[in-house]
């Protein structure tokens, strides 16, 4: 029967884990970078970019039916209480603060005969804003929405860019 030595036992433990990675050491990181990908993953997953995510493009189609006057919310309810829209496609740019006169502002120009194509492009989302192409009538043939979504999902600011006469 071979004996081993206390001091010399001791000794092997001690080379084992001085200074050296192990097993242990790098089992432990690779655990520790597994949580941490994990971790940065969810952070990615919460504020995607790329093609905006169902719910949201749900909420843009809603928004045009709602704009062009068919039956279902009201326009105001898609943006946030102190919403800013700016149509930079203005002459000069027009500036609208409020859900309320927003919703008013977009029913005149639906008074005049305005709607928006329901078939826009793809939306497409990098972090809190949004965009998407529009075509609409009211003498131009589309352009560029840009939104700015809050924390609830609503629009707390849109820019309305080019358009073509």
């Amino acid at each position: 029967m071979t004996t081993v030595d206390e001091n010399e036992r001791k000794e092997s433990v001690r080379d084992r884990f001085s200074g050296r990675p192990t097993g242990l050491f790098a089992g432990l990181g690779v655990i520790a970078a597994l949580a941490l990908g994990f971790g940065i993953g969810r952070t990615t997953v919460e504020q995607p970019s790329g093609l905006a995510s169902e719910e949201v493009s749900t909420m843009l189609g809603a928004r045009i039916a709602a704009v062009n006057g068919e039956p279902g919310p009201d326009v105001a309810s898609f943006y946030s209480t102190e919403a800013v829209l700016e149509e930079q496609d203005q002459d000069p740019p027009v500036v609208t603060r409020g859900a309320q006169q927003i919703s008013d502002h977009l029913a005149a120009y639906r008074g005049l005969g305005f709607r928006i194509d329901p078939s826009a492009t793809p939306a497409i989302r990098l972090g809190r804003y949004v965009a998407e192409g529009l075509t609409w009538a009211y003498g131009y043939q589309g352009g560029i929405v840009v939104y700015e979504l809050d924390d609830d999902g609503r629009i707390a600011h849109s820019w309305v860019i080019g358009g073509t006469p």
